[in-house]
């Protein structure tokens, strides 16, 4: 509960969106380091190149499923070596984001450039869209849930590093989710979450039924 950000005790189903080879083509031939972009710790399959991520809690006996969120540490990671490697640029500086080498600026701001171009405005909509669409046709589960920001921070924690609250507001609004007080049958079954659930009276959640 203090990190795992999971809303019952237990592990999460990981569902990774990953680039095409099109995209993997394209470091190789800028010599752009992948692991660059990929952070320790979280939930993702180092054979590939992730997007982004969702992490989902579901019950079968229930048919429920609950998206514990949508993440991306790509595009953010981009985003910051590409004002780095401007700021080195424009100021005629040895630019890396490799500590044993130093790297040319003008390929990381071509790679930056062209990714953020392609994907920052809506990876979270495919993100999204692909996880309903894997819950639905592959689970068979038709009843689906997802974080306020509210039911977040209580159910997993959330105390000093706020993710962007539009993930947990405009993202599930734009696909049809509808404003409910039903706490997740499976979640209410937990006997560890009880005191949690009680701080949730007249908090919202967000729900899809399909």
């Amino acid at each position: 509960y203090q990190w795992a950000q999971t809303s019952r005790p237990g592990t999460n189903l990981v569902l990774q969106l990953n680039f095409t080879g099109e995209h993997d083509q394209l470091m190789q031939e800028l010599k752009i380091d992948c692991n660059t972009f990929k952070l320790c710790g979280h939930p993702i399959c180092q054979q590939r190149n992730p997007l982004a991520w969702s992490r989902i809690d579901l019950d079968l006996e229930s048919g429920e499923a609950l998206i514990e969120e949508v993440q991306n540490d790509w595009l953010r990671i981009a985003k910051r070596q590409h004002r780095l490697a401007c700021i080195a640029s424009q100021n005629n500086r040895a630019y890396s984001y490799n500590r044993d080498l130093s790297d040319d600026s003008n390929q990381m701001l071509e790679y930056t450039g062209r990714v953020l171009q392609a994907y920052e405005k809506n990876w979270s909509e495919v993100m999204l869209f692909t996880t309903i669409r894997f819950i639905k046709e592959e689970l068979g589960i038709s009843k689906i849930y997802y974080h306020s920001i509210s039911t977040a921070k209580v159910l997993k924690n959330l105390k000093y590093r706020f993710p962007p609250i539009s993930l947990y507001t405009d993202l599930p609004r734009k696909f049809c989710f509808s404003r409910c007080s039903d706490t997740p049958i499976f979640l209410q079954q937990e006997k560890t979450l009880r005191r949690r659930l009680k701080k949730l009276q007249g908090q919202t959640w967000f729900k899809l039924e399909i």
